[in-house]
C-alpha cells in the first residue's frame, strides 16, 4: 500500500477547481450580458425613432405652427386695429 500526503490547502484548492472555473464562466457571461443589454435597448430605440421620424416632424410642424396662432388668439383686435 502506497500513501501520499500532501498539505490540507493542496487538498482543497484542487476539490474546488471545478466550482472556480464555474464561477469564473459565470462571471463572465454576466458581464458580457450587462454589456450587450444597453446595447440592444439601443438598438431597439434607434429602430423605433427611425421609423417614426416622419410622425415626429409632423408633431413638431404642427406645434411650431400652433405657437404663434395661440398667440394671435391672445391679442385684442380692437387694439391692434387702433394701433394703425
Amino acid at each position: 500500500m502506497v500513501f501520499s500526503f500532501e498539505p490540507l490547502d493542496d487538498e482543497v484548492h484542487a476539490s474546488m477547481v471545478n466550482e472556480r472555473v464555474l464561477a469564473v464562466l459565470s462571471t463572465c457571461f454576466g458581464a458580457l450580458g450587462l454589456l450587450l443589454a444597453p446595447l440592444g435597448l439601443y438598438g431597439v430605440t434607434a429602430s423605433a425613432v427611425i421609423e417614426r421620424r416622419g410622425e415626429i416632424g409632423i408633431v413638431v410642424a404642427a406645434l411650431a405652427a400652433w405657437l404663434p396662432a395661440s398667440r394671435a388668439a391672445r391679442v385684442d383686435p380692437a387694439q391692434v386695429l387702433r394701433t394703425l
